[in-house]
């Protein structure tokens, strides 16, 4: 969820089979995308109260995209979610590169509605993501930035299948 509504924690119990998830981008790409959502700072608080009620919580940085300012703005986003959480009570953190289905894409192209739509990815079996170089990258970027501060056997990470 990008939600940063928090009663429902006062208002329940915790279950241990029940996992909250949140979806995390930086700033930038919050203001620029996804419009009326809460921001990173409000959705990483929202996410420590949970912890807080004892809630099991995923924080998914998917999907990472790859753009201008892209180390900087994932390096604050990294910062940020330290700063921000007590980190190691976090369950679980899931990492992903940008893909979409073609069909969608073209969908998007045809509306011209994002300037994501014409970025020159790679194309495998109607699976729409950044080339194996640019996912790599990403991932191990990624990686790079959050096992200082998590540990790696709790990260997921999406990657294309050959």
């Amino acid at each position: 969820t990008k939600s940063a509504y928090t009663k429902i924690f006062s208002d329940l119990s915790p279950y241990q089979n029940i996992t909250f998830a949140w979806t995390l981008s930086p700033q930038p790409i919050i203001d620029k995308y996804e419009w009326a959502t809460p921001s990173l700072v409000q959705r990483l608080k929202a996410a420590q109260i949970a912890i807080n009620k004892g809630w099991n919580v995923r924080l998914c940085i998917d999907p990472i995209l790859y753009q201008d300012n892209f180390e900087q703005d994932y390096n604050d986003l990294i910062n940020i979610m330290v700063e921000t959480l007590d980190i190691k009570k976090v369950n679980q953190i899931t990492l992903g590169s940008f893909r979409m289905s073609g069909a969608h894409l073209r969908s998007i192209k045809k509306l011209s509605r994002s300037d994501l739509a014409f970025y020159p990815y790679s194309n495998q079996n109607d699976m729409i993501t950044y080339s194996e170089k640019i996912e790599s990258f990403i991932l191990e970027f990624m990686l790079a930035r959050i096992t200082p501060h998590f540990p790696k056997e709790r990260i997921r990470t999406w990657q294309r299948q050959s």
